[in-house]
């Protein structure tokens, strides 16, 4: 029943996932544990209601893992994309664009910190040069982090996925500039 487009699909498993949530599953657990558990506090509500859920996705997960773990890799990409920009049809290409440029400016900053140790004077260069690809590395870590995790934790709702988008374009930033200055400074 899902559109085909990256970003439609990506929307479309957004909604259903809080229609079902909401609307469906968590209404009538709750109307069903009123009744049979009238005297429960909303937190022994959901507490219970986690129990059942368990026990479902016990049966649920063996008939439909193959099609669970192609959405949740659908879903890390849409992921990736939503860590940079909002997404929309022509948010891809700018999106790769941008990871591209990271990872080939890592490498671009290691070859040059290795060039640049051996030049006398450049000490403060190359301390911030590993200074930006330590941040650079930490980011990574996040982002993967985020994305596999709320992937995996909130299987459909990429749009959790926007917490590292400062960070990142902080390392764009970053990146730049320390390939702007070794360009400056001579490191050819």
């Amino acid at each position: 029943f899902a559109p085909e487009a990256f970003d439609e699909r990506a929307e479309y498993f957004a909604k259903t996932h809080d229609i079902i949530k909401m609307e469906i599953y968590q209404n009538q657990f709750l109307g069903y544990m009123g009744i049979t558990m009238p005297d429960a506090t909303y937190e022994e509500k959901m507490l219970h209601l986690d129990e059942i859920s368990s026990e479902l996705i016990k049966d649920l997960l063996p008939q439909c893992f193959g099609k669970w773990f192609r959405l949740y890799w659908e879903n890390v990409g849409v992921g990736l994309v939503r860590s940079l920009m909002v997404l929309r049809k022509w948010s891809y290409l700018p999106s790769i664009a941008v990871y591209v440029f990271l990872i080939v400016s890592a490498i671009y900053l290691l070859h040059k910190k290795k060039q640049l140790k051996i030049v006398a004077g450049m000490e403060t260069r190359v301390k911030e040069i590993e200074q930006t690809l330590w941040y650079f590395l930490l980011v990574t870590i996040l982002t993967a982090g985020c994305v596999s995790s709320v992937s995996l934790l909130i299987m459909c709702l990429s749009r959790y996925m926007v917490y590292n988008i400062c960070l990142i374009y902080m390392a764009v930033f970053l990146m730049a500039r320390q390939i702007y200055f070794v360009k400056k400074n001579g490191g050819k």
